[in-house]
Formats: structure tokens, sequence, C-alpha cells
């Protein structure tokens, strides 16, 4: 949406027209004549009027043009074209070839200072973040043609050939020896970086500059220099005492942050939803957890816990099931099954005769003389059982033998 204004000269009643795209009202004039005469007698001088306001982009041109012979400003008044054109004031004008010769001459071995060149790039840079977000909107999905791909690298091989920068093949980075050459000084940068940092650590410790705030940060360069290291290496460069009471302090601060929660927590209730959210989902895990079992269970083919659960201790896992809200809620053929469990004896092989696998009514021969157990041999010789034992377990001792 755009507006279409008329100056008026309060000197000789001359009128320029002309129209702006926006609805920026304090916007002035683009016109050639109107800004020259502003710049040496004022902008007051003219009468600012706005003709026709709220006007669509694609009728301003139109409108324009319309206001333009009505007031016959081209003329009488300061229009230099019939409108429409955008302040083109040298395609209709009739000095076109001689106003051309000039703006090239002047133009020729013009040579830009920084200064100038930095007013440019900002001139040209969208000012406002709404422009910004519509172009990026409009650029995004964009796909470059294989010919515009092939004239930006074209235009900028040719940038870099004037600069002296290096591209594609001719990058001399690419070869082996100077990426190996590359590689070892950014690892020497990195060791004089990492050691500067913990130098800073420790005087910043001493100083008392770490607390709460910086505390998690400097944990976290902790973890990365004992990745990096290792503990002994970073004990050879951190002092103990530094080390330990960093580790105090972090102690006290996370007992400290646990009762300021505690307290924030404190006389806290859940409301009826969450509760049920929370009873939902306890009541969830659980029925997963018993099907887990039963399903373990009936793959294996066995009805000991021990065997279908890792070795877990089967008291706990039957003391969950047992002491849980959710237990009616199972059906009674598994509850049944999982409830009645029991722990499977381990099934030992007597492989090796002069090993002892926990008989106690096994014959035993010791220096010829027979047994009828351990614990008879150790009553009649006076001997330790553990040590009886020991010594039928040991191969060495060919005297002790089990029977």
């Amino acid at each position: 949406m755009g507006y279409i204004y008329m100056l008026t000269d309060t000197r000789n009643g001359k009128k320029y027209i002309g129209q702006h795209n926006g609805s920026r009202k304090s916007y002035w004039s683009g016109g050639l004549i109107p800004n020259r005469i502003a710049d040496i007698h004022g902008k007051d001088i003219f009468e600012r009027v706005i003709l026709e306001d709220n006007v669509i982009n694609e009728d301003l041109d139109e409108r324009e043009k319309y206001y333009i012979k009505t007031y016959n400003t081209l003329k009488d008044g300061y229009n230099l074209t019939e409108g429409g054109d955008g302040g083109n004031t040298i395609t209709n004008h009739p000095n076109k070839e001689d106003i051309v010769t000039r703006i090239s001459e002047t133009l020729k071995g013009r040579v830009f200072t920084d200064e100038h060149k930095e007013k440019l790039k900002l001139n040209h840079m969208s000012k406002d973040l709404e422009n910004r977000k519509k172009l990026s909107e409009a650029l995004r999905g964009y796909n470059k043609t294989d010919e515009h791909k092939n004239k930006i690298s074209k235009t900028i091989s040719k940038l870099n050939k004037k600069l002296g920068r290096w591209s594609g093949d001719d990058n001399p980075t690419k070869k082996p020896k100077i990426l190996k050459k590359i590689s070892q000084k950014n690892k020497e940068r990195a060791e004089i970086r990492r050691k500067e940092n913990i130098n800073n650590f420790i005087e910043e410790f001493i100083n008392g500059e770490i607390n709460e705030s910086n505390i998690h940060k400097y944990n976290q360069k902790i973890w990365c220099w004992i990745r990096d290291l290792g503990e002994d290496e970073l004990n050879k460069l951190i002092p103990k005492n530094v080390l330990d009471g960093f580790d105090k302090l972090r102690y006290e601060i996370k007992t400290k942050n646990i009762k300021i929660r505690s307290l924030n927590h404190n006389g806290f209730k859940h409301s009826d939803e969450a509760k049920k959210k929370i009873s939902e989902k306890k009541k969830k895990e659980f029925l997963e957890y018993c099907n887990n079992i039963y399903e373990t269970m009936n793959e294996n083919g066995s009805e000991y816990l021990i065997d279908c659960y890792n070795k877990e201790e089967y008291s706990k896992i039957r003391n969950k099931i047992k002491n849980s809200v959710f237990l009616s809620q199972i059906p009674k053929y598994i509850s049944n099954k999982l409830l009645n469990l029991k722990p499977k004896k381990k099934e030992v092989k007597n492989t090796d005769p002069n090993k002892f696998y926990g008989n106690k009514n096994k014959k035993i021969v010791i220096e010829g003389v027979e047994y009828s157990s351990v614990s008879d041999a150790s009553r009649k010789l006076n001997i330790d059982r553990g040590t009886i034992r020991y010594r039928l377990r040991n191969i060495k001792n060919k005297e002790y033998i089990y029977i």
C-alpha cells in the first residue's frame, strides 16, 4: 500500500507530483528539482498534500500518471517525466546522450575510500527486520540451476586469483605433509591453552572466585581434562589441596541446593489429575514388569526365577509383586505362578573325585587310614575341618583322598 502526494512552490505556484510505496509519512519527496530547491531555500517553501491514500502498489504508477496529466506538471511544473517510471529522469530526457557522457567521464578513474565502501554496504543492507524476514521466506527452498552455480564458481575463482587466495587443487593445505604439520601445531596450541586454563582455574579457586554461579562450568572442564589427560597427569598439574577443596565446595553446594529444593517442596500436594496420572504410570510399569517375567519363564520352560531373571534375588522380586497395590489387576494364572516361585538349587557334577562338592557323609583316606567323613577325621586327628578340606582339594597332598 502507498500514497500519492503533491508539492506546491509558494513563490511561483509550480507543482510536483510523486508516489511513495509505504505508510511512512515522514518521507518528503524523491524529486530532483524539489530536492535541489530545498537544499538552497529549505523545505518550508513547499506545501505538501497527500492527494490519494491507501493505494495498491499495482495502481500507484497509473494514479501518478493521471494526476500529472490533470495538473499538467510536466510542462508547467517540476516533473521531468510522465510518471510511473520510479524517478527515472534520464530515459525520457531530451539531452539524454549528453547526460550519460558527463556521468561516465566523471566516474572514470574514481577510487572509493574504505569509509565510503562501508557506507555503501550499510545502505545496501536492509535495516528493517520485517523486510529481512520476507526475503528469507521468499528465498527458502530456492534451488540454483547448474548454469548459475558455474557462473558463481567462475566469479569466485577470478576473485581468489586477484586476491591471491588458494582455491581447488591449487590449495597446498590438502597435501598430507602439510596436513600433518597443521595437526601438530593445533595439538601444541591445544596443550598450551589447556595449561593456561588449568592455571587460571587454580588462581580463581585460591582467590575464591568459584561459586554457585560458575561451579558447573568448572566441573565440566575438569571432566574434559580427565578424559583427555587422565587422572594421574591431572594430579601432577593441579595440587591435591585444590582438587580436594573443589570437591568439598561442590558437595556443599549440592547439599545446599537439595535442602532448598526440599524446603520449596515442603507442603506440596499433587492435584487429583496428577495423582491419577502417577498411579496409571506405576500400574503400567508394574504390569509390564510382571509380563516380562512371565514371558521369560515360558520361553525358557522353567519355573525358577533365578534362571529367568539373570540370577537376581528371587525374594526381592516376589516381595515386590506380593506387596504391590496392583496385584489384583494381574490375571490369576499369572499371579499364582509368580508368587509360587522357588529358587533353583545348583546341580553339581562330580567330575573330580578328589574335589569336595558339599557331601558330608563322603568317606576319605588320610595316610592310609579310612574315615567315615571329614568331621570324623577332625575329631580323631584333632585337625580343623577347613584344613582337611583344603588338603583334600590340593593336588599336591596325595595322602588326603576322597573314596
